[in-house]
């Protein structure tokens, strides 16, 4: 009876190993994948960088972090005054990355609102865009039309 279950056992395995190998290969990728006109490089990144729809104009971004997702916002007015008052109650907590990057994490209240990656003094950044969101409003800032960092405002 043993020797039938591991014959039996041995014969599944097999045919899944056999199964998992033709699934796996699938021949070489065509050529007619990569016709987009975008720096993505290929299909798969391109998905991931615009979306599923594969549009590959300006728009929102796919993904913003803090766990917004682009295809939900829509562009907001702000205020350069309110933005500048609105991070003078900020707390800055800085560090250095291994690879010799600084990053400025913007804290407001003891929550995490956003942050700024280079050694960027608040008052000298500009507003970029503004988005409204569930969460409240995304902001981005730049430097030189740059963008260096973002933060949510509730």
């Amino acid at each position: 009876m043993r020797k039938k279950i591991l014959g039996v056992g041995l014969l599944a395995l097999v045919v899944g190993l056999v199964f998992g190998a033709a699934a796996a290969y699938q021949g070489a990728p065509s050529e007619t994948a990569n016709t987009t006109e975008c720096p993505c490089e290929n299909f798969v990144k391109a998905r991931y960088m615009h979306g599923q729809n594969g549009e590959h104009g300006k728009g929102t971004p796919q993904f913003m972090g803090l766990g917004i997702k682009g295809q939900y916002l829509g562009e907001a007015n702000v205020d350069e005054q309110q933005i500048q008052e609105y991070l003078s109650g900020v707390t800055i907590e800085g560090f250095t990355t291994p690879r010799g990057i600084t990053v400025q994490k913007l804290v407001l209240d003891g929550e995490y609102i956003g942050k700024i990656v280079g050694d960027y003094d608040l008052s000298s950044l500009e507003v970029y865009k503004a988005y409204e969101t569930q969460n409240g409003i995304k902001v981005f800032l730049s430097y030189d039309g740059n963008i260096v960092g973002f933060f949510l405002m509730k």
